[in-house]
C-alpha cells in the first residue's frame, strides 16, 4: 500500500540522491506526477533484485533491512513467496538485517497467552539474488546465504524470552544509489517532548491533508518516498499510472475515520510496528 508510514518520522530528511531534485522542484500534481516521477527515474541496464524466503515456526516476527522494516506477521500463517527487499537497500555495499521475534500470545487460543519464546521456536531467512529482473529465470537465483535462530543443547538459545533479535550483514550490489534516510537524525534521541511535538505535529497536518480531500499535497507528501520505491523496484510507467490511480480513489473515499493523535512518545514508537 502506498499510504506514508510512520518509518518516515525517524527521519527528517527523507529524499533520493539519484537524479531526484529534493529543493525547489516543481508543485507535483496529479497532472504531473507521472511525468516527473519518469523524469527522475535513471536509466538503468540491469534491474539486480533481492528476496528473502521466510520461515517461523512458534513465533511472530518483524523483518528490518538497514533499521527499515520489510515485513512483518503477526499470525500464524506463513510466507508461500519470496518478498522484494530492494526499496531497503539505498545503495551497493554492506548492510544489515535485522529479525525481531516474538511469543505467539493467544494466538493458538489455550487458557493462558504464550508469553515467552518456546524451546523450539526458530526462524530460518534464506536471501536470494537476482541478477536481471528483466531476465529473469528461476533457475538462476543465487542464494547468498541461508540463516536459522541458533540453538544450544538442541533449544533455541532465546527460549524463556519475552523477546529475541538478531543483526547480520551482507553485501548487495544494486545499479543505483538513493540518499533517503541515510542524512537523517532518529527522532528519539532528541528527547521525548521534542520528539512527542515533532511527531503530533506530523500526524495532525497529514491526517488535515487527508481530511480534506487535498489530494495534490498528499502527492507532495509522499512524492519522494515513492519516487524511491520506483526506482529500488523498477517500476514502468504504468506501474506509476496504476499507482497514481489508487491515490485518487482512496483521496475520492468519503467518510473516513481517523484513529486519534498517540497521546505519548510510546504510543508513536508504537505505530511504527504497525505501518503499511
Amino acid at each position: 500500500m502506498h499510504k506514508l508510514v510512520f518509518l518516515a518520522l525517524l527521519s527528517i530528511h527523507w529524499g533520493c540522491a539519484q537524479n531526484v531534485k529534493t529543493k525547489n522542484s516543481m508543485e507535483i500534481t496529479k497532472d504531473n506526477y507521472v511525468e516527473e516521477m519518469m523524469n527522475r527515474i535513471p536509466k538503468m541496464d540491469k534491474h539486480t533484485a533481492y528476496y528473502l524466503r521466510l520461515r517461523q515456526h512458534n513465533c511472530i516476527y518483524e523483518i528490518l533491512v538497514n533499521d527499515y522494516l520489510v515485513e512483518k506477521n503477526y499470525g500464524m500463517g506463513k510466507l508461500a513467496s519470496g518478498i522484494m527487499i530492494n526499496k531497503a537497500i539505498l545503495k551497493s555495499g554492506t548492510q544489515t538485517l535485522t529479525y525481531r521475534m516474538y511469543p505467539l500470545g493467544d494466538l493458538l487460543g489455550g487458557e493462558k497467552p504464550i508469553d515467552m519464546l518456546l524451546d523450539n521456536s526458530s526462524m530460518s531467512i534464506k536471501l536470494i539474488r537476482v541478477e536481471d529482473m528483466k531476465t529473469y529465470d528461476m533457475s538462476k537465483e543465487e542464494v547468498l546465504l541461508e540463516h536459522r535462530s541458533a540453538t544450544k543443547d538442541g533449544k533455541f538459545v532465546g527460549a524463556g524470552l519475552p523477546y529475541y533479535e538478531f543483526t547480520y550483514e551482507f553485501e548487495a550490489k544494486v545499479p543505483y544509489e538513493n540518499e533517503g534516510w541515510s542524512q537523517g537524525i532518529r527522532l528519539d534521541t532528541l528527547g521525548d517532548d521534542l520528539m512527542e511535538r515533532y511527531v503530533k505535529k506530523w500526524y495532525e497536518d497529514y491526517k488535515d491533508v487527508l481530511k480534506k480531500q487535498n489530494l495534490n499535497k498528499q502527492l507532495n507528501y509522499s512524492f519522494e518516498e515513492e519516487l524511491r520505491n520506483a526506482i529500488t523496484e523498477y517500476k514502468t510507467k504504468q506501474d506509476l499510472v496504476d499507482l497514481l490511480d489508487e491515490y485518487i480513489r482512496d483521496n475520492n473515499l468519503r467518510d473516513k475515520n481517523f484513529e486519534p493523535t498517540p497521546k505519548s512518545h510510546q504510543m508513536i514508537l508504537s505505530l511504527y510496528h504497525v505501518q503499511t
